[in-house]
């Protein structure tokens, strides 16, 4: 009897540890197999986020290449040169309201774009695409960055960082400006002025992004922003983005990505504009 109780007591602890051992071998095989589901949630997460950015960089580059290539098309127009040229072309002159009417045709066409404007070389309005155009008496043009560099380098075409335009009295968009030199066989005529605004940019951001929660923004290479979508919680310090991080992130090798807080980042460069999407 006492040998008996013995087997069935054996066969129990037996019965029971193999059990033991099955329901553990199956919770590890489970939680493995959920670490390595996060693993490849993650990853695809992440390379999802870096071919959102260089899709962003791409669009954005198609962007440029297009208001350059109206930009280019303006500042060689032989209308544009010969009018410039002249030595005071009147208002009443035909071929400035000719000009004046084309330039606005191609401002009007577009939403995106704020002002055309082709400035003297002491950077004095000349022609308008804006009828209702008055100059800002308080905006000193000669101190604007993209004014000298297409004074001094007039055959490129120089992309500005974002900043409040002010050139038009009462007129305070937030712009990027488009700017290259109008030149003769004689040399420089003056400077031609695109003003974007942000809406086209912005919907380009705000058509890839990754996940509920994700966001694209943009900045340039000292770190100072282009656009965000949370501008205003930026620059009331409400919210903050590495950007002086993402600026080293951005000559890493392709793929790399920064970790800041509970968000990751990925950054792809603009040829164009040498901007930075994150």
């Amino acid at each position: 009897m006492k040998i008996t109780r013995r087997i069935l007591n054996l066969e129990s602890v037996i019965y029971i540890s193999l059990t033991l051992i099955v329901f553990a071998t199956i919770f590890l095989l489970q939680f493995v197999a959920f670490g390595f589901t996060v693993a490849r949630v993650q990853n695809a997460v992440l390379e999802n986020s870096r071919a959102n950015a260089e899709q962003l960089a791409e669009q954005v580059d198609l962007y440029i290449a297009g208001i350059d290539h109206l930009s280019a098309l303006l500042a060689r127009d032989p209308l544009l040169t010969e009018v410039m040229a002249a030595p005071s072309p009147a208002a009443g002159d035909d071929r400035v309201e000719l000009m004046r009417l084309r330039m606005q045709g191609y401002q009007e066409s577009r939403n995106d774009i704020s002002q055309i404007l082709a400035l003297a070389p002491d950077g004095s309005p000349m022609l308008s695409g804006d009828p209702e155009f008055l100059l800002n008496p308080a905006t000193n043009i000669q101190r604007r960055e993209w004014f000298r560099r297409s004074r001094t380098e007039p055959r490129d075409v120089h992309i500005s960082s974002a900043y409040v335009h002010n050139l038009t009295e009462g007129n305070y968009d937030w712009v990027v400006s488009i700017s290259r030199g109008v030149l003769s066989e004689e040399g420089l005529l003056g400077v031609l002025l695109v003003d974007l605004q942000f809406n086209h940019i912005r919907e380009l951001c705000r058509s890839l992004v990754t996940g509920e929660k994700g966001y694209s923004f943009i900045i340039d290479r000292f770190g100072n922003y282009i656009y965000h979508p949370f501008q205003q919680l930026i620059y009331s310090d409400l919210k903050e983005e590495p950007v002086f991080r993402l600026v080293d992130l951005a000559y890493e090798e392709p793929g790399e990505y920064l970790r800041f807080e509970d968000r990751y980042y990925h950054v792809a460069t603009s040829e164009s504009s040498g901007w930075l999407m994150v």
